[in-house]
């Protein structure tokens, strides 16, 4: 036998032994707090109709994927025990499901949100959620969390948590108290010592922070965590004092970046200091989750935030912010139509749908933080959006998952925010074969079960769950799968499936009263350019039917 023939079956072996090891690690968790037993490839161990049709194996399925998701949450891998603060995800092997040697110690206020938010909900008494938050079993977790019961958990992560948004401002006073991306370490955030995010903040981002955050004050306030609450509702009110200066342009104007001068000097009194980034100005014109922010701006920041920054007329500038978006003509009505005459409906059926950017589930998030839903045809028009979601993937192109930015799985490399619909989005997206299960979720929002039978399907493609939960995407073909886990490709599935944190934002809404505020602009602006009844939306969700080819390795 010749080195070559050698070389190559000490290659097979390698890859039969990190195969075995990940079945195996798959196997070595199976007893769950609860004294249930979980094996991470579940997916494969039901069928559609166990999800669709019977309510017992349906939520077993689910505890399943809360388990596995949760594995995730471990002090180390998805946060930083000793800081609460989030880590943007982990990569891992793509054949063995098992963690790679780079950690992302990197995050971002968008990854706060979804931890924030599934914080809110545990401690509000959702049974998913405590599930989710404490399924953890590492060494790590069990060392840092012993004796302490699911409550005192949350509680002692939003307390580290809150340390480190402190810490920050007290550091870093020029940002207002809003996080850019940083470093992440057992201290807290820790500002990159050099590129764009060393000076520049993010506006989408912190808008996804900002409620998700709210929602955590108000569940603290009404669980009697008072001086918890406090502080959290202290970083609020600075928020609330600040976000005019940093973030607001004029006009009507938003800053989707915003660069600073200087970091040290803090923003009252000082405008001057904010300025659109080197590269160019761009604004948060759009009506998907860049609005979290601009809805922060108008129900918050107070009168005299607008006067101290030159503003005379507050009222006229909250208005303003929705002159500038109607402007831009980004709220559209399109439909999706020409479906394939093999598509169970006439040929001349539609579906009314609003125009994504990409039409990626991602542009969604701000349906999981404020009580959007409330407004009848706002709920009419989500529908319709995520029902045109399923048909485009079972009908229009025969995919076996859904779509939106993630990570891809090779050859693709770097991040793919294009990911989406194409017929009724204003960008074109870069493929078709690139699924994620996460692309779910909003779907999920409104219809567990369809959303849960989405998941499975993706999910049971080889190699597509492992011991940290799923893999963030896969291609059509079965082949590869996502280098990565990070909480935006995994744990939004989680969010999605209890609903987000709007019904405990609505109650805070409605102590400020803001509510109504709320409701009218948004049945205002919307009614501008959608009329109920909104067609298409009769034919209700599609389950999946084309599956993932099989591949173990």
């Amino acid at each position: 036998m010749g080195a070559g023939s050698v070389l190559q079956q000490l290659w097979i072996l390698c890859v039969v032994l990190v195969v075995v090891l990940s079945i195996s690690s798959c196997n070595s968790k199976k007893m769950g707090k609860n004294g249930a037993k979980y094996t991470c490839r579940f997916a494969q161990k039901f069928q559609l109709t166990d999800i669709y049709e019977n309510p017992t194996k349906r939520q077993e399925f689910l505890n399943h994927l809360l388990f596995w998701e949760g594995q995730f949450h471990c002090p180390g891998l998805g946060y930083n025990g000793a800081s609460g603060l989030t880590y943007d995800g982990h990569d891992i092997n793509t054949t063995s499901g098992l963690i790679g040697s780079y950690q992302h110690n990197f995050s971002a206020p968008s990854k706060e949100s979804i931890h924030l938010g599934l914080l809110a909900l545990g401690l509000d008494g959702n049974k998913d959620a405590m599930h989710f938050l404490t399924a953890c079993e590492s060494t790590a977790a069990q060392k840092l969390y012993s004796g302490l019961n699911p409550t005192e958990i949350i509680i002692s992560i939003l307390t580290k948590k809150i340390a480190s948004y402190e810490k920050w401002n007290r550091e870093y006073p020029g940002f207002g108290g809003f996080l850019p991306w940083y470093q992440v370490n057992d201290t807290g955030a820790v500002l990159f010592p050099s590129g764009m995010w060393a000076n520049h903040v993010p506006g989408l981002d912190n808008g996804e922070m900002i409620w998700s955050a709210i929602a955590v004050a108000q569940v603290l306030a009404e669980q009697n965590f008072t001086h918890l609450a406090t502080r959290y509702n202290n970083l609020i009110n600075l928020w609330a004092e600040n976000v005019v200066t940093v973030f607001y342009a004029g006009q009507g104007k938003v800053r989707a970046v915003t660069k600073i001068l200087n970091i040290f000097s803090p923003p009252k009194f000082n405008s001057s200091n904010y300025i659109d980034p080197s590269t160019g100005a761009y604004y948060l014109n759009d009506p998907y989750e860049g609005e979290l922010l601009t809805f922060f701006i108008e129900l918050y920041a107070p009168d005299h935030a607008w006067i101290l920054n030159h503003y005379s007329h507050p009222a006229q500038e909250r208005e303003n912010l929705w002159i500038f978006k109607r402007e831009q003509n980004m709220l559209q009505s399109t439909q999706l139509s020409h479906f394939p005459p093999s598509a169970p409906f006439p040929p001349s059926y539609s579906i009314t749908v609003q125009k994504g950017f990409w039409f990626s589930a991602h542009e969604q998030w701000k349906y999981l933080l404020m009580p959007y839903l409330d407004i009848p045809l706002q709920k009419s028009l989500y529908h319709n959006n995520e029902i045109a979601r399923t048909l485009f993937s079972r009908y229009y192109i025969s995919s076996p998952g859904l779509y939106a930015s993630v990570t891809p799985p090779p050859p693709f490399t770097g991040y793919m925010s294009a990911c989406g619909i194409p017929q009724i989005a204003f960008q074109p997206v870069a493929t078709e074969t690139v699924f994620t299960p996460y692309g779910m979720w909003a779907i999920a929002m409104v219809n567990r079960t369809v959303g849960l039978a989405w998941w499975w399907n993706m999910a049971k493609g080889g190699r597509m769950q492992g011991v940290y939960g799923s893999s963030c995407s896969g291609d059509v073909k079965g082949k590869e799968v996502g280098p990565v886990v990070t909480w935006d490709s995994k744990i939004t599935t989680v969010w999605g499936l209890m609903g987000g944190a709007s019904e405990v934002v609505r109650r805070r809404l409605k102590e400020r009263g803001v509510y109504e505020r709320f409701y009218n602009r948004v049945e205002r602006e919307w009614s501008r350019v959608f009329k109920e009844p909104l067609v298409g939306g009769e034919v209700g969700f599609a389950i999946p039917e084309s599956p993932v080819p099989f591949y173990e390795g």
